[in-house]
């Protein structure tokens, strides 16, 4: 489907990868976190994860409901929309994990019985929430895949020099509030106390505060750091499934554990 045909007058109509609903989205309002799915409410941000996933392990682009049902393909899913998690578990043998309901999980706190199992990890819009040090949980991230396996990841990043750490020490902490909204009250492992103000928020199936800026760079280091290999950026528009990024400032990435995941 080319450009010319899906997109006219402002009008972009796509299939949606996840539902397989056709459905159309001003272009002016498409955006990675706008839901534009007109049935099932998808953002771009999902449907360029599943697509992703599907080049992954087909080589192709197909949509959730056009995917085999490989239960031998496992994959891993941190808070992932219920969107896409729902239809992706009756396909391949899929978990969906939270911090604040079963099933449990803690990148921190990876059980023996989790290392290594997994094809897939989709790690989206978790990493800028994470206390630091943030190079400890991309080593973790990595121990969760098989030899071959692949991470799906997003996290909103910048072009500076590097990662901006807001709470660099952070240690035994809590949220507080008063008349002047909410801070951050921590104490060190030095045992100083420190106050924050002005704190950012992002708004999901729960509030999160961000303590990261991640620029590009920073990321490559990281992953690199960790001993991921084959790092892409997923870049490339696809408008046939509604996927257009207007900003170039949160591209989806892949990187590997070694040689990469051999599909079909």
């Amino acid at each position: 489907m080319s450009l010319t045909n899906t997109y006219m007058a402002g009008t972009l109509s796509f299939i949606c990868n996840i539902c397989g609903a056709h459905t159309s989205s001003h272009m002016d309002t498409i955006d990675r976190e706008i839901r534009s799915c007109t049935e099932c409410g998808s953002t771009v941000r999902m449907r360029h994860l599943m697509q992703i996933l599907a080049q992954s392990i087909y080589k192709r682009d197909v949509t959730i409901d056009e995917f085999l049902i490989r239960k031998d393909i496992k994959c891993l899913g941190m808070m992932d929309p219920q969107e896409f998690a729902t239809p992706l578990a009756e396909k391949i043998d899929y978990i969906n994990t939270f911090i604040d309901r079963e099933p449990f999980f803690d990148i921190y706190n990876i059980s023996h019985e989790k290392e290594e199992q997994f094809d897939f990890v989709i790690c989206s819009e978790i990493f800028e929430h994470l206390s630091p040090p943030i190079s400890h949980a991309f080593l973790q991230l990595k121990k969760l895949l098989k030899p071959g396996g692949s991470i799906i990841f997003t996290a909103p990043y910048n072009f500076e020099e590097t990662t901006k750490e807001y709470f660099p020490d952070l240690f035994d902490y809590s949220l507080c509030h008063d008349d002047n909204g909410p801070y951050l009250i921590n104490k060190t492992k030095e045992g100083s106390i420190q106050v924050f103000r002005k704190l950012n928020f992002h708004h999901g199936e729960s509030l999160a505060l961000v303590k990261r800026d991640f620029s590009r760079s920073g990321l490559i280091q990281n992953l690199t750091e960790a001993g991921f290999t084959d790092i892409k950026f997923w870049e490339s528009p696809y408008f046939p499934y509604g996927i257009y990024h207007p900003e170039a400032c949160g591209y989806p990435l892949t990187a590997n554990k070694g040689p990469a995941f051999i599909g079909e």
